[in-house]
This record gives structure tokens, C-alpha cells and sequence, in this order.
């Protein structure tokens, strides 16, 4: 607790505070990266929420410290009477963006960064790189009109770079075919 501008005026004398709160609901969330640095710092968190009947998006940046108490590593956000919150969004220092949606209210999220999936073709095959987090295990999913999705593969990251290669050697002949990588 902290009380500005009080003088107690009598040895010993003492004062207790009462916070009685309040109804309003709130949203924390703690990020973590995988491609970019490990606390999140530097990641621009949003959230998206109807709050007292108009609609708003608030910003928090991460940064390494505030200088009181180092909050600045989790993101917290003022939802008032909203519910939920209809959109998380956060952009990654790496560049990688990502979404949440229809979020309730009163929860302490933790978020992991997205792997990212470099695709080539090499001899007609799909080849790809996927960077993404050392012990991190991931399922490879393909797809031809991206509402559908079926199992191409599953890889887990051990060496220190935090990369691994990736060939669909089942890929059909389809003009497209999308890939996805989704940690578990």
C-alpha cells in the first residue's frame, strides 16, 4: 500500500487503510518469446473491449522495468464493466503478429510467440524452415483451403540455434497447399 502526503503526528500513532475495491473487470497477460527475447520485451500488447458502451483498443508496451516493483513485464489492462475483451493482439519485436479473440475477463494469460514457418521449394517439394522455441514441440499441419487441416508432421527443437528443416515428401500435387506449425 502506498499513502502520499500523510504525517502521523504522535509516536507510535498509526493509520490502516481499507480498499474496498470495485466491480471493474480486467485482463492481465505475461508474454513470452520464442523467437524474439524470452520476457517479451519490446512486444506491443492491444486489447479490443466495449467498455461502458463505447468501443476502445489500450496499448501496453513491455519493457525490462518501471522502476517500481518491475510490473512492466506483464501487460494489464482497465476493462471497467466489459466482460471480455473481443481481441488480444500482440506484435512481436521479431515481427510476428498474433490474435486472440472473445477473451473473459479477471484472467492472467500467458502467451508463447508463435513459431515461424519459412516455406521454399527444393526439387518440387515444399521445404521449409521453422524457428521457434529449443525444447519446443511442434505439429505441422497442411492445408488447400485453410479451414481444413491435417497432419503433415511433428518436430521437436533441440539444437541451440532454435531451428529445424522441415520436407513434406507427401505433398500432392495441388497448385496451393498452406502449412502451419503449432506448438503444443
Amino acid at each position: 500500500m502506498f499513502v502520499s502526503g500523510l504525517t502521523l503526528t504522535t509516536p507510535g500513532e498509526c493509520a490502516l487503510f481499507h480498499n474496498t475495491g470495485n466491480s471493474n473487470h480486467w485482463l492481465k497477460v505475461k508474454c513470452v518469446g520464442v523467437q524474439s527475447n524470452r520476457m517479451g520485451i519490446g512486444a506491443k500488447v492491444r486489447v479490443h473491449a466495449t467498455i461502458n458502451g463505447k468501443t476502445f483498443w489500450q496499448l501496453r508496451e513491455i519493457t525490462s522495468g518501471d522502476g517500481f516493483g518491475n510490473g512492466a513485464l506483464i501487460a494489464h489492462f482497465g476493462l471497467g464493466d466489459a466482460t471480455n475483451a473481443d481481441t488480444l493482439r500482440i506484435e512481436w519485436p521479431s515481427g510476428a503478429v498474433q490474435e486472440e479473440h472473445n477473451l473473459a475477463a479477471g484472467q492472467f494469460l500467458t502467451v508463447t510467440e508463435p513459431p515461424r514457418l519459412l516455406a521454399s521449394i527444393t526439387n518440387g517439394l515444399p521445404q521449409f524452415s521453422l524457428k521457434g522455441g529449443r525444447g519446443f514441440q511442434y505439429d505441422i499441419e497442411a492445408s488447400t483451403d485453410l479451414v481444413t487441416w491435417s497432419p503433415a508432421g511433428t518436430l521437436t527443437i533441440t539444437n541451440l540455434s532454435g531451428t529445424a528443416q522441415v520436407i513434406d515428401t507427401n505433398a500432392p500435387s495441388s497448385s496451393r497447399r498452406f502449412y502451419r506449425a503449432v506448438s503444443h
